[in-house]
């Protein structure tokens, strides 16, 4: 499941602290609702669905989480 925007593109130190889920940066961002949904995707699925961060110069902001398939 992804999202984009258009919007201004981030610089590639923003986006590696994003994907390294680094707290600090995530707080000083106000990103406290992506540091939260992160954790608790990593919880529930015990680590198999981290959110990824991309972005590049004109390209704007992707954000992607993969959900793992649950098979019965």
């Amino acid at each position: 499941m992804g999202v984009s925007n258009e919007g201004k593109a981030l610089s590639e130190k923003e986006v590696t602290q994003l994907n390294t889920a680094k707290v600090d940066v995530l707080k000083r961002k106000n990103s406290l609702g992506l540091m939260n949904i992160n954790k608790r995707l990593m919880l529930f699925t015990q680590g198999k669905s981290p959110i990824v961060v991309a972005s590049g110069k004109d390209r704007g902001v992707t954000v992607t989480i993969v959900l793992p398939l649950r098979r019965s």
